[in-house]
């Protein structure tokens, strides 16, 4: 942290394999390559950039049987809001779901002052990887509950400065047809500290 909040910059790239590297663009810097198993026979979670330190164009990749079985861009997914290629990935993780299914989730933050947070969920529908959720936030978190549901935390903005103490606007959801679905909202009584909020942006409890 500075006076002016994080200062974050993309991670240095992953080395790869040759069978890899060569499903993906040529200019992919590969920043996480996780194994997952959303399918029932598993499959690997590549998320890779194709820009620069600024605007790092983050893509969200599924890799199966050498091949690209689904490539996301964050640029094209939150086109709307004018985001996604100024975003780095901070985080991400695997969780259960359902029947013992698997969801894939990861958390980017913006390059900068790092107070934006984009979530991107990835699961398995009619056999093919989707993005069955995905949303932007402000120094936000996601949360999986003990008992399946799940909520996200983003901070509304109103504090005396970007990281001073901020109150929450927390929506829970639960799986409708593969896809969460929102079944409650609320917002913090207290102020929370967006710093260790946003430095955590996925908790999953045990």
């Amino acid at each position: 942290m500075t006076p002016m909040g994080a200062v974050v910059t993309p991670h240095s790239p992953l080395q790869v394999s040759k069978e890899l590297r060569s499903v993906l663009p040529k200019n992919a810097a590969v920043r996480l390559v996780q194994p997952t198993s959303m399918a029932e026979d598993g499959e690997e979670a590549v998320i890779y950039e194709t820009g620069d330190r600024f605007e790092p164009n983050p893509h969200l990749a599924v890799v199966k049987n050498g091949s690209r079985a689904a490539d996301f861009s964050l640029a094209d997914l939150f086109q709307q809001d004018g985001a996604g290629d100024n975003y780095t990935l901070f985080k991400a993780s695997e969780f259960e779901w359902g029947d013992k299914k698997k969801a894939f989730i990861a958390a980017f933050r913006s390059i900068g002052d790092g107070a934006g947070t984009i979530f991107v969920l990835l699961n398995v529908r009619d056999h093919r990887y989707v993005v069955a959720w995905k949303k932007e936030t402000t120094q936000g978190r996601f949360k999986v509950l003990r008992n399946g549901q799940l909520q996200v935390w983003d901070a509304d903005g109103e504090g005396q400065c970007v990281w001073c103490p901020q109150h929450y606007k927390v929506s829970t959801f639960e799986w409708k047809d593969g896809s969460p679905a929102v079944v409650g909202r609320f917002t913090t009584k207290h102020a929370l500290d967006p710093v260790s909020m946003s430095d955590n942006p996925i908790a999953i409890e045990k």
